[in-house]
This record gives C-alpha cells, sequence and structure tokens, in this order.
C-alpha cells in the first residue's frame, strides 16, 4: 500500500463528499467517505498530540538530568589494566554492541585513593592514560549523567515517532476501508444486476419490444 493507494482513497473521499448529487453514488459511499475524513482527522490530531507527549517526557528526561547531576561527580581517573571488550546483544554484528571495560583508580577530594571498573570509548585507551568518570556520593564509579542534548533528542524522537506511526496505521486504514467499500459495492452491483439482467436480455438496451 503506497502512497499512490493513499492519495487514490483521498480522491475518491472528495469526491464521494461532494454535495451534487449523483444516481451512481450511493449511501454506502457517503458513510465510507465520512469514515476515511475521520481517519485523516485523526492523522492530523497526531500532530499535536504528539507534541504534548514529546514536551512532557523532555521536562522528565531534564528533571532526572539535573537530580542525576547533583547526584554524582565527575573524577579524574588512571587505567591502571589494559581494557577488556564485552559484547552485548549477540545474533548478527548489526544488532551486537561492543563496551569496554577496564579498572581505574583516583583520589578523592581529600586525598583517599579509589578504585573501581569504569567504561571507557574504546581499547585505544592506554594504561596510565587518564579518562573522566563520574562517581556517586558513596565514591562508586557509575554512569555519566543524562545531558541535555540526548534528553532533547529522545523527546523529539518520540514526537516523531508518533506522528509516522499514526500517519501510517491512519494510511493503511484509509486504502483498508476503500477496498472493504468496493467489495461491497461490488457485490451490490452485482445483486441488482441479476435482476435487472433478465429483462434487459429480453427487451434490449434500447428497452425497445
Amino acid at each position: 500500500m503506497g502512497t499512490g493507494a493513499v492519495l487514490g482513497a483521498l480522491r475518491w473521499a472528495a469526491q464521494a463528499l461532494r454535495p451534487k448529487r449523483n444516481p451512481l453514488r450511493r449511501n454506502l459511499d457517503r458513510w465510507t467517505a465520512a469514515v476515511m475524513a475521520l481517519l485523516v482527522g485523526l492523522a492530523l490530531a497526531s500532530v499535536p498530540v504528539a507534541a504534548a507527549v514529546g514536551s512532557g517526557m523532555h521536562q522528565r528526561l531534564g528533571e532526572r538530568s539535573a537530580a542525576q547531576h547533583a547526584e554524582r561527580t565527575p573524577v579524574t581517573a588512571r587505567l591502571v589494566e589494559p581494557a577488556r571488550m564485552t559484547i552485548l546483544g549477540g545474533g548478527s554484528p548489526q544488532t551486537q554492541r561492543v563496551l569496554f571495560h577496564a579498572p581505574v583508580t583516583w583520589r578523592d577530594a581529600a586525598g583517599r585513593p579509589h578504585g573501581g571498573w569504569a567504561e571507557i570509548s574504546s581499547a585505544a585507551v592506554a594504561v596510565g592514560d587518564e579518562i573522566e568518570v563520574w562517581v556517586d556520593d558513596r565514591g562508586a564509579v557509575v554512569a555519566p549523567p543524562l545531558g541535555a542534548d540526548r534528553a532533547l533528542a529522545s523527546a523529539i524522537s518520540v514526537g516523531v515517532l508518533l506522528v509516522f506511526g499514526s500517519v501510517v496505521c491512519c494510511g493503511v486504514a484509509l486504502v483498508l476501508v476503500r477496498r472493504v467499500a468496493d467489495a461491497r459495492a461490488h457485490r451490490a452491483w452485482a445483486r441488482e444486476w441479476e435482476v435487472v439482467r433478465p429483462r434487459w436480455d429480453h427487451r434490449g438496451p434500447a428497452g425497445a419490444g
């Protein structure tokens, strides 16, 4: 069901909803066109709904980011052993995620030594190199806090996916409604033709006889 099928269904609905009387237009056509118009309205309504959902998500993620920044502190740590690679996800290479972890040490503001395992960007980081890690109030290594750019990107992605999904679903529904209505109309025409055909064959197309 491509774009052409959706546009064809919309053009048909626009013709069916025209106020000009047409003896070939049935009540089924009008009801079908009304349902299709409702689907178009739902697709358009998904835009402000998605914007509201995305805005709410952005606010929640912003609050989470602020809380994480308040609870976590960046420190400069030094690698003490080579990084180790971990592959997550399994299956095909497209679905796998490669992580690198290495033991690190650092000192707090009072000069006390600490150690732990930290995720690093790649195995290219050598022993003795310094990297930035985040620690909580107990001195344990934790993930970096959620950044503002990531929060915004996540909110936008959710909004776009909601709109895209709604438009696609409504487009598919438009085509299906049109096809179901066409099938019912064809069956109705066939039944009526079975009634008219004997008289048509007997009298001829001009009605003379």
